[in-house]
């Protein structure tokens, strides 16, 4: 069994349009003929989603046949029902997601015609639920579990509580996702409880205080992390592949096919939640990697094939 402790959120993106070119006036034509040429404006693309980086995690590893049982809390609002409609059809174990008094998660961001986010939003107040006592509470799920999850949207002190706890329970591997630089930094002091991190470039800079913009800073960080007794450590570099290292085992992988102006958002979960289950089926760091990165390749691809936001 896989317990996933993380967010759930809502994430509402607009995505801005080009500057029309500016249109002289034709003072020739009558009033009819001004109405005619008129077309109906074209609706603003805005997309609505339940995501969050546990939620997402949760959802690829259901839907790949897993048993899941996700630890989250949502809101006792539209937004929140609708989150968790959306996790009974994909077959995530509900019983210790948690509907509190609130409003669920939400961010709202702008993005710019290169897939870019311009301006970001969020209310993430009820996360700070997801307390030490919220986790005693589901003890008897992560002691059952064979791996356990953790997002970095959570508090430091759930965080550094669940690494302490768990992490060196037998039987029981530890992975941890940053889920942003904050993630990252919250989690400095609690390494050597960790199975697994799966941080971006940016994050893993953060998280080890290295500089990483080559293969040798990539494996310089690798080191770090294995001498802080981390078993695998898995590195995604936006839109340039991942590095991957577990022992004297590592490497690094690229992507066959560049993905132009692709907005990467959502990829790195992907990449987490193939390498749990890669981890799952008893894969080594290589075909774990190897894994993450055909799994995010084709996210990306498609996102850039349907052109359009998530």
């Amino acid at each position: 069994m896989i317990a996933v402790i993380g967010s759930t959120k809502v994430n509402i993106g607009m995505k801005m349009r080009l500057p029309e070119p500016e249109k002289k006036e034709d003072f020739t034509k009558s009033f009819e003929e001004i109405a005619a040429e008129q077309q109906k404006p074209e609706d603003d693309e805005i997309i609505a989603e339940s995501c969050g980086c546990g939620f997402n995690v949760a959802k690829r590893l259901s839907k790949d046949g897993f048993n899941v049982k996700f630890l989250s809390v949502v809101g006792n609002d539209i937004i929140g029902r609708a989150a968790i409609e959306e996790m009974q059809e994909c077959g995530i174990d509900i019983g210790a997601v948690k509907v509190l008094d609130g409003i669920t998660p939400i961010s709202v961001q702008q993005y710019n015609i290169l897939g870019d986010v311009e301006t970001d939003r969020s209310n993430e107040v009820l996360l700070s639920e997801i307390t030490p006592e919220f986790i005693d509470e589901n003890a008897a799920v992560l002691n059952e579990s064979d791996i356990v999850f953790i997002d970095g949207s959570l508090s430091r002190e759930t965080i550094e509580y669940v690494a302490e706890n768990y992490g060196s329970k037998d039987g029981i591997k530890l992975f941890f996702d940053p889920a942003g630089v904050k993630g990252a930094l919250k989690a400095k002091a609690v390494l050597d409880g960790f199975y697994c991190v799966l941080p971006g470039r940016i994050e893993a800079e953060n998280m080890t205080g290295l500089t990483i913009l080559s293969e040798a800073e990539l494996e310089a960080a690798g080191r770090y992390f294995c001498e802080k007794g981390v078993s695998l450590t898995i590195i995604t570099m936006k839109g340039g592949g991942l590095y991957f290292k577990s022992g004297e085992e590592e490497g690094i992988l690229r992507p066959e096919r560049i993905i132009s102006f692709a907005k990467t958002r959502g990829a790195g979960d992907v990449v987490s939640a193939a390498a749990v289950a890669a981890a799952a089926e008893g894969k080594c760091a290589g075909e774990i990697g190897k894994i993450g990165m055909e799994k995010a390749a084709e996210f990306l691809a498609n996102i850039e094939d349907k052109n359009y936001i998530e």
